[in-house]
């Protein structure tokens, strides 16, 4: 949902500015006064029929339009944050199996809007395309799935094969390996210029092709990986512009990238082939570890199933308590992890991290679970003090209640 929407009801009472705009669409469409009184005695009133009408609208448009206009609304309905208009006409000039982004093959602006029936709009200063108003959202989240049965196929095929163009490898090539310095962000910056839909797919490729579109796009999955996995290659440095692999540096398995994205039907089809659930990376990063980081339960489920161990490699524990996230804490507990385990990384037991960020409820869980808080001297004897400079006063008390000393 991407609007400020007001307490209340959608469906009471449109708004007049949207009735009317709707109204004078649907009049434009007659060329004669006794068309124009017979469309006016059956005008809509409220909100659903106003939308079905444009719909159909849409509908009797020629194929080529009506083509456009549906791909225009499913991506409005599906996309998981506002697009600029740009990353719109990119994500429509592209086609699956395409290695080369053809500028050609984008749509004018003003032709994206006028296929649609009124339904669409973009801001003029941030050159957002979205649907009129946020009773239209809300409309269209209801009805897509039976609008768009293909749609997320559509969205997950072009997300990866944007995200493989031959273009980007390129692009990144004459990028700077050597880390993140000034030349490397410039170039990264110059890279998304270019190529304006690269943080969309970047962000969300991998939420929309989940579940059975896993099966579908399998090859172009397993692709995608392995030249992720691969250290060395150009896709290598595309792995470094996802923000959140920064801790991917050197080698990593397929299964771990596959465990972070929570791609649990590409991981079930990993394990059957006899993949080692419990292989460390350079950095020593295991899949469940991946899985934790994140949150995808069923990922975690899965490895768990299949013979992860939870102590191995980096603790798993330790991303589970950060995020707060205590079903999976419990899982990882119920499966052998040991709450005290410090992590590799800082050497920090887990529960420190968890004081130091305040949050009560997940101190409470980890003392209730086996938390030792004798393991806070371990940093320093002052733990309490330092931690009473931010204010954590009840924390304080509930470490103190478990024997804890400053």
């Amino acid at each position: 949902m991407f609007f400020n929407c007001p307490n209340r009801s959608p469906w009471t009472k449109p708004p007049r500015f949207l009735l009317a705009k709707f109204h004078m669409d649907t009049l434009a469409k007659e060329y004669n006064k006794k068309s124009m009184r017979k469309i006016l005695r059956n005008l809509p009133k409220d909100l659903p029929r106003i939308y079905e009408d444009a719909i159909q609208r849409v509908h009797e448009q020629d194929s080529s339009s009506a083509r456009l206009a549906w791909r225009v609304l499913s991506w409005l309905s599906y996309a998981f944050e506002p697009l600029t208009v740009r990353q719109l006409q990119h994500a429509l000039a592209v086609e699956l199996g395409d290695t080369t982004f053809d500028d050609e093959a984008m749509t004018d602006p003003e032709d994206l809007v006028s296929v649609c029936a009124g339904l669409v709009t973009i801001d003029d200063e941030s050159q957002i395309i979205r649907l009129i108003h946020y009773t239209t959202q809300e409309y269209f989240e209801q009805v897509r799935d039976k609008l768009f049965p293909g749609a997320q196929v559509d969205i997950a095929g072009v997300c990866l094969t944007y995200l493989m163009l031959d273009d980007v490898g390129e692009q990144c090539d004459a990028m700077d390996a050597d880390g993140f310095n000034e030349h490397f962000e410039r170039g990264a910056d110059k890279l998304h210029q270019r190529y304006p839909f690269l943080s969309y797919a970047m962000e969300y490729w991998a939420p929309h092709v989940r579940g059975d579109r896993e099966i579908m796009f399998e090859v172009l999955i397993q692709d995608f990986i392995a030249k992720q996995a691969t250290t060395g290659e150009r896709y290598s440095l595309i792995r470094k512009l996802f923000r959140n692999l920064l801790f991917f540096r050197d080698r990593v398995s397929r299964s771990s990238i596959a465990a972070f994205f929570g791609l649990t039907r590409t991981l079930e089809a990993e394990i059957k082939k006899g993949i080692d659930v419990n292989d460390v990376s350079d950095e020593n990063i295991t899949a469940l570890f991946c899985a934790v980081e994140g949150e995808h339960e069923d990922t975690v489920l899965l490895l768990l199933q299949a013979g992860a161990d939870a102590q191995a490699g980096m603790s798993a524990i330790g991303p589970a308590i950060k995020c707060g996230n205590l079903r999976l804490a419990k899982l990882l507990i119920d499966s052998g992890g040991d709450i005290n385990i410090r992590n590799s990384y800082d050497r920090f037991p887990a529960l420190h991290t968890a004081c130091e960020e305040g949050n009560e409820r997940v101190v409470r869980f980890m003392l209730d679970h086996g938390a030792d808080v004798d393991s806070l001297e371990y940093i320093s004897n002052k733990f309490l003090e330092r931690i009473s400079m931010k204010s954590f006063d009840r924390i304080i008390q509930i470490l103190v209640d478990h024997g804890a000393t400053g």
